[in-house]
């Protein structure tokens, strides 16, 4: 929301040309994965996204962020939720996001 300062075209040149078999991005509203999001459609590997609870979701200036992350979630090969009914799980259910698994987050 703030922006990302500091050489994020470095980190995004870094994984477009990476010769990876899969990314994984932990977590969301953080430097790591923001900066993937512009060029998701450019990474040629697997790529899976943990979103990790979209703490930010109710705050009002986080509004356009989550408006995109729709189309975010559909440019990722899969998604986890470490829980069945929080935050992200149900905003990706709201969204009719299909491809995702749930590996719960400890002990039941």
């Amino acid at each position: 929301v703030t922006g990302i300062h500091g050489e994020v075209d470095r980190y995004q040149r870094f994984l477009v040309n990476g010769k990876f078999d899969v990314m994984m991005n932990y977590a969301a509203q953080q430097w790591a994965a923001d900066a993937v999001f512009p060029i998701l459609g450019q990474i040629p590997y697997k790529k899976v996204f943990v979103p990790c609870g979209f703490s930010a979701l109710y705050i009002p200036g986080y509004g356009g962020y989550f408006e995109r992350m729709p189309a975010v979630f559909q440019q990722y090969d899969h998604l986890v939720f470490p829980a069945d009914n929080y935050r992200d799980t149900n905003f990706a259910r709201q969204h009719g996001i299909q491809n995702w698994s749930l590996i719960p987050n400890g002990a039941r």
